[in-house]
This record gives structure tokens, C-alpha cells and sequence, in this order.
């Protein structure tokens, strides 16, 4: 996870990062690929590996309610520290359930990592 870029769309303001994968593993259709995700991209990826492998995933990032109160005298969520250190939250929780047995054989994981556009509408299911 590296390369945070906040962006201002239609007056709102959001926070993606690069996601770049390098694999040697057969499984996975590209070995390289980089795309850009939101934290809730991440949230919903952990949602949905939870419902379709049922297991619980744990040390993923809080998502900082307090932070985006509209009284805050800093960036909030924005801060470049807060994003810095969502960043590196965000990377450990890959690498975690990256080396998963069950998780990295899921379609969601895949799509994750290496479909630009994320299908919410998917067939869950192991990558064939």
C-alpha cells in the first residue's frame, strides 16, 4: 500500500492509495498490478472475506469517526500523519490476510488486487 492521493470530487474530499501486488504464485492471473482503493474498498473487502470464508479478520484500521468531526481544528481525516499511519495500518492487514491459506484463493481477493474496477456484484468462490 503506497502513494496516498487525496482527491476533491464534486465539492467532497476522499483518500485512495496504491495497492501493488507482485506475485510469483500461479493462482493469481497477472503477476503485477497496481490499483487504487479507498478505505471503505478495504472494508468491504474485509466484509466480504469474513461472509464468504467465515472467519474473522482482525487488525484492521478504525475508521476515525472523531476525526471527521466538522469542529476539529486539524485536517481531520486528511491530516497527513493520520494518513500516513492509515496507510501502514492498512499494509499490515494486507500482508496479514494475504498469507491466509483461504483468503488467497478467493475471487473477492483477486478482484481486490488486480480488477481496476471493483464488481460488487460478484460469484463468490475460490479462484479456478
Amino acid at each position: 500500500i503506497k502513494d496516498p492521493i487525496t482527491h476533491i470530487t464534486n465539492g467532497k474530499k476522499f483518500t485512495d492509495y496504491c495497492v501493488s501486488t507482485k506475485t510469483n504464485m500461479s493462482i493469481f492471473k497477472f503477476k503485477e498490478t497496481n490499483v487504487r482503493r479507498r478505505f471503505r474498498d478495504f472494508e468491504w473487502l474485509k466484509k466480504e472475506l469474513e461472509k464468504t470464508v467465515d472467519i474473522q479478520l482482525s487488525g484492521f484500521p478504525s475508521k476515525a469517526i472523531s476525526r471527521q468531526l466538522p469542529f476539529r481544528t486539524d485536517m481531520g481525516i486528511f491530516d497527513s500523519e493520520f494518513i500516513e499511519n492509515r496507510r501502514s495500518d492498512l499494509q499490515n492487514f494486507m500482508n496479514k490476510i494475504g498469507t491466509h491459506p483461504l483468503v488467497k484463493k478467493q475471487v473477492v481477493f483477486h478482484m481486490f488486487l488486480q480488477s481496476l474496477v471493483i464488481n460488487k456484484n460478484y460469484i463468490p468462490g475460490d479462484v479456478i
